[in-house]
Protein backbone atom coordinates (compact mmCIF):
# COMPACT_ATOMS: atom_id res chain seq x y z
CA UNK A 1 0.00 0.00 0.00
CA UNK A 2 1.56 3.32 -1.07
CA UNK A 3 1.40 6.55 0.87
CA UNK A 4 -0.67 9.14 -0.95
CA UNK A 5 -0.10 12.89 -1.03
CA UNK A 6 -2.98 14.55 0.77
CA UNK A 7 -4.58 17.85 -0.10
CA UNK A 8 -4.13 20.80 2.23
CA UNK A 9 -6.22 20.12 5.33
CA UNK A 10 -6.29 20.37 9.06
CA UNK A 11 -4.28 17.83 11.00
CA UNK A 12 -5.19 19.08 14.46
CA UNK A 13 -6.86 16.92 17.07
CA UNK A 14 -10.26 17.97 18.39
CA UNK A 15 -9.69 18.56 22.07
CA UNK A 16 -12.09 16.62 24.31
CA UNK A 17 -14.38 18.50 26.67
CA UNK A 18 -14.79 15.63 29.11
CA UNK A 19 -12.58 13.09 30.86
CA UNK A 20 -14.07 10.27 28.81
CA UNK A 21 -12.89 11.96 25.64
CA UNK A 22 -9.36 12.30 27.01
CA UNK A 23 -9.40 8.60 27.88
CA UNK A 24 -10.42 7.84 24.30
CA UNK A 25 -7.50 9.87 22.96
CA UNK A 26 -5.10 8.05 25.26
CA UNK A 27 -6.48 4.70 24.10
CA UNK A 28 -5.92 5.69 20.47
CA UNK A 29 -2.39 6.93 21.17
CA UNK A 30 -1.59 3.68 22.96
CA UNK A 31 -3.06 1.68 20.09
CA UNK A 32 -0.99 3.58 17.51
CA UNK A 33 2.22 3.31 19.56
CA UNK A 34 1.76 -0.41 20.01
CA UNK A 35 0.92 -1.17 16.39
CA UNK A 36 3.82 0.92 15.06
CA UNK A 37 6.25 -1.28 16.97
CA UNK A 38 5.42 -4.28 14.80
CA UNK A 39 3.64 -3.05 11.67
CA UNK A 40 4.42 -0.70 8.81
CA UNK A 41 2.43 2.52 9.07
CA UNK A 42 1.01 2.19 5.55
CA UNK A 43 -0.55 -1.14 6.54
CA UNK A 44 -2.35 0.26 9.59
CA UNK A 45 -5.89 1.43 8.84
CA UNK A 46 -8.22 3.68 10.80
CA UNK A 47 -10.40 0.62 11.37
CA UNK A 48 -7.39 -1.22 12.84
CA UNK A 49 -6.67 1.66 15.22
CA UNK A 50 -10.30 2.01 16.29
CA UNK A 51 -10.64 -1.74 16.89
CA UNK A 52 -7.42 -1.84 18.95
CA UNK A 53 -8.60 1.12 21.04
CA UNK A 54 -12.03 -0.45 21.57
CA UNK A 55 -14.01 2.31 19.88
CA UNK A 56 -15.96 2.82 16.67
CA UNK A 57 -14.53 4.33 13.50
CA UNK A 58 -16.96 7.24 13.85
CA UNK A 59 -15.51 8.02 17.27
CA UNK A 60 -12.03 8.05 15.78
CA UNK A 61 -13.07 10.65 13.22
CA UNK A 62 -14.78 12.71 15.90
CA UNK A 63 -11.33 13.47 17.34
CA UNK A 64 -8.96 13.00 14.41
CA UNK A 65 -9.54 13.99 10.77
CA UNK A 66 -7.11 11.24 9.67
CA UNK A 67 -4.61 8.73 10.97
CA UNK A 68 -1.88 11.24 10.04
CA UNK A 69 -3.38 13.62 12.61
CA UNK A 70 -3.13 10.86 15.23
CA UNK A 71 0.48 10.24 14.22
CA UNK A 72 1.36 13.90 14.79
CA UNK A 73 -0.57 14.04 18.04
CA UNK A 74 1.17 10.94 19.40
CA UNK A 75 4.61 12.33 18.55
CA UNK A 76 3.81 15.73 19.99
CA UNK A 77 2.63 14.21 23.27
CA UNK A 78 5.77 12.09 23.62
CA UNK A 79 8.18 14.90 22.79
CA UNK A 80 6.34 17.45 24.95
CA UNK A 81 6.69 15.18 27.98
CA UNK A 82 10.32 14.44 27.24
CA UNK A 83 11.32 18.05 26.64
CA UNK A 84 9.41 19.13 29.74
CA UNK A 85 11.35 16.64 31.83
CA UNK A 86 14.64 17.68 30.26
CA UNK A 87 13.88 21.36 30.79
CA UNK A 88 13.13 20.71 34.45
CA UNK A 89 16.32 18.69 34.71
CA UNK A 90 18.35 21.60 33.40
CA UNK A 91 16.69 23.96 35.88
CA UNK A 92 17.43 21.60 38.77
CA UNK A 93 21.08 21.06 37.79
CA UNK A 94 23.62 23.77 38.65
CA UNK A 95 25.67 24.62 35.58
CA UNK A 96 28.77 26.38 36.79
CA UNK A 97 31.49 25.46 34.28
CA UNK A 98 32.20 23.88 30.93
CA UNK A 99 32.21 20.37 32.35
CA UNK A 100 28.68 20.70 33.70
CA UNK A 101 27.49 22.16 30.36
CA UNK A 102 28.90 19.14 28.52
CA UNK A 103 27.23 16.79 31.03
CA UNK A 104 23.85 18.52 30.59
CA UNK A 105 24.08 18.51 26.78
CA UNK A 106 25.16 14.86 26.78
CA UNK A 107 22.07 14.01 28.81
CA UNK A 108 19.88 15.93 26.34
CA UNK A 109 21.28 14.16 23.27
CA UNK A 110 21.35 10.71 24.86
CA UNK A 111 17.76 11.05 26.04
CA UNK A 112 16.52 12.00 22.58
CA UNK A 113 18.44 9.16 20.89
CA UNK A 114 17.04 6.67 23.39
CA UNK A 115 13.54 8.06 22.90
CA UNK A 116 13.72 7.62 19.14
CA UNK A 117 15.20 4.15 19.57
CA UNK A 118 12.17 3.13 21.63
CA UNK A 119 9.84 4.71 19.05
CA UNK A 120 11.56 3.70 15.83
CA UNK A 121 8.29 2.76 14.15
CA UNK A 122 6.81 6.15 14.96
CA UNK A 123 9.82 8.05 13.61
CA UNK A 124 9.92 5.97 10.43
CA UNK A 125 6.23 6.68 9.86
CA UNK A 126 6.68 10.41 10.49
CA UNK A 127 9.58 10.53 8.04
CA UNK A 128 7.71 8.61 5.34
CA UNK A 129 4.53 10.70 5.55
CA UNK A 130 6.35 14.05 5.71
CA UNK A 131 8.22 13.15 2.52
CA UNK A 132 5.02 12.86 0.45
CA UNK A 133 2.55 15.10 2.33
CA UNK A 134 3.30 18.86 2.38
CA UNK A 135 0.54 19.59 4.91
CA UNK A 136 1.94 16.98 7.27
CA UNK A 137 5.47 18.29 6.79
CA UNK A 138 4.31 21.82 7.65
CA UNK A 139 2.66 20.61 10.85
CA UNK A 140 5.78 18.67 11.72
CA UNK A 141 7.88 21.82 11.39
CA UNK A 142 5.45 23.67 13.66
CA UNK A 143 5.72 20.87 16.18
CA UNK A 144 9.51 20.83 16.08
CA UNK A 145 9.60 24.57 16.70
CA UNK A 146 8.36 23.73 20.18
CA UNK A 147 11.51 21.68 20.79
CA UNK A 148 13.65 24.54 19.48
CA UNK A 149 11.86 27.04 21.74
CA UNK A 150 12.49 24.80 24.76
CA UNK A 151 16.20 24.71 23.97
CA UNK A 152 16.24 28.49 23.44
CA UNK A 153 14.62 28.93 26.84
CA UNK A 154 17.30 26.78 28.46
CA UNK A 155 20.02 28.85 26.76
CA UNK A 156 18.44 32.08 27.97
CA UNK A 157 18.35 30.74 31.52
CA UNK A 158 22.12 30.21 31.40
CA UNK A 159 22.97 33.23 29.25
CA UNK A 160 25.28 34.71 31.90
CA UNK A 161 27.68 31.80 31.51
CA UNK A 162 27.52 31.54 27.73
CA UNK A 163 29.18 33.51 24.97
CA UNK A 164 27.07 36.34 23.47
CA UNK A 165 24.83 34.81 20.83
CA UNK A 166 21.27 34.85 19.51
CA UNK A 167 19.48 32.20 21.65
CA UNK A 168 17.03 31.32 18.87
CA UNK A 169 19.78 30.87 16.29
CA UNK A 170 21.93 28.91 18.75
CA UNK A 171 18.94 26.73 19.64
CA UNK A 172 18.31 26.00 15.97
CA UNK A 173 21.94 24.97 15.51
CA UNK A 174 21.74 22.74 18.61
CA UNK A 175 18.55 21.07 17.39
CA UNK A 176 20.02 20.48 13.92
CA UNK A 177 23.07 18.75 15.40
CA UNK A 178 20.97 16.66 17.76
CA UNK A 179 18.64 15.66 14.92
CA UNK A 180 21.67 14.58 12.87
CA UNK A 181 22.81 12.28 15.68
CA UNK A 182 19.28 10.93 16.11
CA UNK A 183 18.87 10.32 12.36
CA UNK A 184 22.18 8.45 12.26
CA UNK A 185 21.09 6.33 15.21
CA UNK A 186 18.00 5.33 13.22
CA UNK A 187 20.28 3.79 10.58
CA UNK A 188 22.98 2.32 12.80
CA UNK A 189 21.83 -0.20 15.43
CA UNK A 190 25.16 -0.10 17.30
CA UNK A 191 24.87 3.67 17.75
CA UNK A 192 21.27 3.37 18.86
CA UNK A 193 22.25 0.75 21.44
CA UNK A 194 25.22 2.74 22.74
CA UNK A 195 24.78 6.47 22.01
CA UNK A 196 26.97 7.61 24.92
CA UNK A 197 30.33 8.26 23.19
CA UNK A 198 28.81 10.00 20.15
CA UNK A 199 26.43 11.99 22.37
CA UNK A 200 29.35 13.12 24.53
CA UNK A 201 31.40 14.22 21.51
CA UNK A 202 28.43 16.08 20.01
CA UNK A 203 27.91 17.75 23.40
CA UNK A 204 31.55 18.91 23.47
CA UNK A 205 31.13 20.36 19.97
CA UNK A 206 28.05 22.27 21.11
CA UNK A 207 29.80 23.44 24.26
CA UNK A 208 32.72 24.85 22.26
CA UNK A 209 30.21 26.89 20.29
CA UNK A 210 28.18 28.04 23.29
CA UNK A 211 30.87 28.72 25.89
CA UNK A 212 33.38 31.56 26.12
CA UNK A 213 36.76 30.62 24.61
CA UNK A 214 38.52 30.08 27.95
CA UNK A 215 35.82 27.94 29.57
CA UNK A 216 37.03 24.52 30.69
CA UNK A 217 35.33 21.50 29.15
CA UNK A 218 36.46 19.17 31.90
CA UNK A 219 39.88 18.25 30.58
CA UNK A 220 38.99 18.44 26.89
CA UNK A 221 41.41 20.46 24.71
Amino acid sequence: MELQVAASRTLRVRKPSQQRGEETLEALRDAAAGMLRSRDYARISVADLARKAGIGVGTFYHFYPSKEALLLDLREQIFARTMGELGQGFQDTPITDGKSVVAALTRLITTLVELVQRRRGLERAVGAVSYVDPAFAAELRRQEMGVQETVAGILRAYAAGLRPTDPDLAARMCVILVEAVVARAMREPDLAENPGPVAAEAARMLARYLLPPRASLGGQP
